[in-house]
C-alpha cells in the first residue's frame, strides 16, 4: 500500500525526534525538511500540524517552529503507561529469564556502578556529556535485554518508543543526584534477583517503583526547565556494549 506524502513526512520528522537528531528547543526548517524528504511544503505543513496536536512540536508566530520540551504532565502519563506495561512483562518473565540474559544485565549494571563511582569522585557535582551518554546507553541496554527476553514485540516497541522520548531528561542540563543513581542500580539488582528466583510479585513491584522513580525525576526536570536530551541518542552507537547493539538490532531499533 502506497504511503501518503503527509505520512512520509510525519514518520520522518517523528523518527528524528525520537532518535535524538532533533532535540527539545531545535528550530525546524520547512525548507530543509522538504528537501531531505523530497516532498513539497504542503505535506510538511500537514505533518507538523499533526505533531503539534500530539505535543511534540510547537509553533510560535514570528519565531518559527520548534521541538517541544515534554511537559511534566506528559512525562507522568508516560510513567503510568511504562510502569503498567513493564510490570506485566516482568511478572510474566519471572522464572523464565535465561542465564545468559541475567549475566548480560548484571554486567551492564556493574558498568553503571562504575559510572557512579566516577561521579562520586567529583563530589557529585560534575556530570559531563560523556557520562550522560554512557549512563543512558547502558541503562537502555538493561531494559532492551529484559524486554527482548519477555518476547511481546508490540509491547516492547511501545516501551522503547516511550523510553527514547524521555531518556535524556535532566541528565545534561543538571547533574543527577547520587541518591537517584544508586536507587536505579539497586532496584535493577532487586529486579534481577526476583526474576532469577521466579518471584513475579516482587519483579512487578520493583520495576514499577524503578520506572516511576526515574520518570518522577524527569517530570521534576521538565517542571524546572532542565529537560535535556543526548543528541543522536541512537546514532552514532560508539560507546555501546556489543550486547546492547545486538539487542537493538534484534528488536529493529534503528
Amino acid at each position: 500500500m502506497k504511503i501518503s506524502l503527509k505520512k512520509q513526512a510525519y514518520s520522518h520528522i517523528r523518527s528524528r525526534i525520537i532518535h535524538g537528531s532533533l532535540v527539545p528547543g531545535d528550530r525546524i526548517s520547512h525548507r530543509d525538511l522538504a528537501k531531505d524528504i523530497g516532498v513539497s511544503y504542503t505535506p510538511i505543513r500537514e505533518a507538523i500540524n499533526q505533531l503539534v496536536e500530539e505535543g511534540l512540536v510547537e509553533c510560535h508566530a514570528r519565531r518559527g517552529t520548534f521541538i517541544s520540551s515534554p511537559r511534566p504532565e506528559d512525562v507522568l502519563e508516560i510513567a503510568d503507561i511504562r510502569a503498567g506495561i513493564e510490570r506485566q512483562l516482568m511478572e510474566k518473565l519471572a522464572g523464565h529469564v535465561s542465564s545468559g540474559a541475567l549475566a548480560e544485565v548484571r554486567e551492564l549494571n556493574a558498568q553503571l556502578r562504575r559510572i557512579i563511582a566516577d561521579f562520586e569522585q567529583t563530589g557529585g557535582r560534575l556530570w559531563v556529556v560523556e557520562q550522560a551518554r554512557q549512563w543512558l546507553f547502558t541503562n537502555m541496554g538493561i531494559h532492551l535485554t529484559l524486554l527482548s527476553e519477555a518476547g511481546n514485540r508490540r509491547a516492547i516497541k511501545t516501551i522503547i518508543e516511550l523510553q527514547l522520548v524521555t531518556c535524556g531528561s535532566g541528565y545534561l542540563d543538571q547533574a543527577p543526584t547520587l541518591e537517584g543513581l544508586l536507587f536505579a542500580v539497586d532496584t535493577h539488582e532487586k529486579l534481577f534477583d526476583a526474576l532469577e528466583r521466579g518471584d513475579a510479585v516482587a519483579a512487578g513491584t520493583v520495576i514499577k517503583e524503578h520506572v516511576e522513580h526515574d520518570l518522577l525525576d524527569a517530570a521534576k526536570a521538565a517542571r524546572n526547565g532542565h529537560f535535556g536530551k543526548v543528541r543522536g541518542w541512537q546514532s552514532p552507537k560508539e560507546g555501546l556494549a556489543p550486547s546492547v547493539i545486538r539487542r537493538m538490532k534484534e528488536l529493529e531499533v534503528d
